[in-house]
């Protein structure tokens, strides 16, 4: 039975994106958005919240508690300067990726459950529809940003209970990490592509979760699995690519 619903997903896939070619190759485009972007992002504050975090660390390695001096140091408001500078950037990190994730992904999510569940895209109709089309393609942005910002403080509780949101604890994070964590931010995002998958049509998002979530996660599962493994062969031609010449 698995055999058959992955087998005709699959011919079904490529049977949707031979009647769809231009909705595909902008699917494809959304998605060098949503990565570029993302990258971009991190690569202009992740420098910032390193520096904060090096300079603490530096001035703490310096400090000698032994010899009777304070273990926080001479210039103790540096410590806050830069666990306050490293927290704003922290924050606007991930706001600025929560909003390229809803935009972005949202939008991928919409076309896609538009080729789902009516059949067929055509751009044409929907720009002389745009009005109709538009109003729809906000109302399900909305739901989306609603669900990624449930799942992600969920997520984001889980995580922070074991960092405990100290900067001592942070600098720690690896002595201080607790498997169970992780484990229930991977059900959480097992849980929400599911639900996103789901927000077009669905009424009852929560009923239809669990029938599908938990009662067909045999299934679910297997398809994650064979995602995961495409993406790590395209990761991994990427890296070998990539080191025989950078062009390439």
């Amino acid at each position: 039975m698995k055999k058959k619903i992955i087998f005709s997903s699959f011919k079904e896939s490529f049977k949707t994106i031979k009647k769809n070619k231009m909705v595909f190759l902008v699917l494809f485009l959304l998605q060098l958005l949503f990565f570029s972007s993302i990258f971009l992002v991190n690569l202009y504050y992740q420098p910032k919240i390193i520096d904060s975090v090096i300079n603490v660390m530096d001035y703490v390695s310096k400090q000698n508690p032994e010899d009777g001096g304070n273990v926080l140091g001479d210039d103790p408001l540096m410590i806050h300067m830069n666990y306050e500078n490293m927290v704003y950037n922290m924050r606007l990190l991930a706001v600025w990726c929560f909003f390229i994730f809803v935009f972005v992904n949202g939008s991928i999510f919409y076309l896609i459950s538009k080729l789902v569940y009516d059949k067929k895209f055509n751009f044409k109709i929907c720009f002389e529809k745009y009005r109709e089309n538009t109003k729809e393609f906000l109302a399900y942005l909305l739901k989306f940003g609603v669900a990624c910002l449930i799942f992600f403080l969920l997520i984001f509780s889980f995580l922070y209970s074991t960092f405990k949101g100290s900067l001592f604890n942070m600098l720690n994070s690896i002595s201080s990490f607790n498997p169970a964590s992780l484990l229930i931010a991977v059900v959480l995002a097992y849980f929400m592509y599911l639900a996103f998958s789901l927000l077009y049509k669905t009424k009852n998002i929560f009923k239809e979760l669990f029938n599908i979530g938990i009662k067909k996660a045999h299934i679910i599962l297997l398809t994650y699995l064979i995602n995961l493994v495409i993406i790590l062969i395209l990761f991994l031609l990427i890296t070998f690519l990539i080191e025989i010449n950078l062009i390439l």
